[in-house]
């Protein structure tokens, strides 16, 4: 959306409470890239303390399936700078060994 750049005035818009940014160029095209992905039908709930931005993750993730194991797995696609992925993957590895009591997989963000 041209000039409003936060998620939170795109969930306004989509929730009907700023109906003059329906018409926003920048809008349609967000919504047009959505439908072109399948996610045009993400639902945003207020029965959540979850802010609609990781409400909206949450679902991309569980969309296309994406688990922390095939997201370590793809790593090197998604961090091209040999250093950064080398920190990000030192990181992962600090995290593991403080984390090495518990089994099975978790959720994580990496800040």
């Amino acid at each position: 959306m041209t000039n409003h750049p936060t998620f939170s005035l795109f969930i306004l818009a989509k929730s009907g409470k700023l109906a003059h940014l329906e018409r926003d160029p920048g809008y349609q095209a967000t919504l047009a890239v959505l439908d072109a992905l399948d996610l045009g039908t993400v639902e945003f709930s207020q029965m959540t303390a979850a802010p609609a931005e990781e409400q909206f993750w949450a679902q991309f993730d569980g969309f296309y399936q994406l688990t922390e194991k095939s997201m370590r797995k793809e790593l090197p696609n998604f961090v091209s700078d040999p250093a950064n992925l080398a920190k990000v993957q030192a990181m992962l590895t600090a995290d593991d060994n403080a984390q090495n009591a518990i089994t099975g997989e978790t959720t994580r963000q990496i800040a």
